[in-house]
């Protein structure tokens, strides 16, 4: 990915319920073609002329709202993200033709049953 689609990359999701605190949830396809998931956590401030901006650091007394957000991008990431990436492998061109091959599972039978 040039530098220039990397700017124009945005995230598919975002948790700043927890100011100043915020997450973006980036979505990357792995080299072998899987779906994964990343974040970047940032904190927004305002300075002496009354600019916000962006920053890394990140200061003790937001903690709490930086643990809580986490957990939410954590949550999101592994039930939406998670579906989404199950979704992609799904195949998308299905043939309904009879000819089709379809793998039914074995019947059970005493002799390949597993004991437990």
């Amino acid at each position: 990915m040039s530098k220039t689609e990397a700017k124009k990359a945005k995230p598919v999701a975002k948790v700043d319920k927890y100011w100043p605190i915020s997450i973006a949830i980036w979505e990357n396809t792995a080299p072998d073609g899987k779906l994964t998931h990343s974040f970047t956590i940032s904190r927004s401030y305002k300075d002496d002329s009354g600019n916000y901006h962006d920053t890394d650091s990140m200061f003790a007394m937001h903690a709490m709202e930086l643990k809580m957000a986490i957990d939410d991008a954590w949550r999101w990431i592994k039930t939406v993200g998670r579906d989404r990436a199950f979704d992609q492998q799904k195949p998308t061109d299905v043939s309904r033709d009879a000819s089709a091959a379809v793998t039914v599972p074995q019947q059970s039978s005493p002799e390949n049953d597993i004991p437990y």
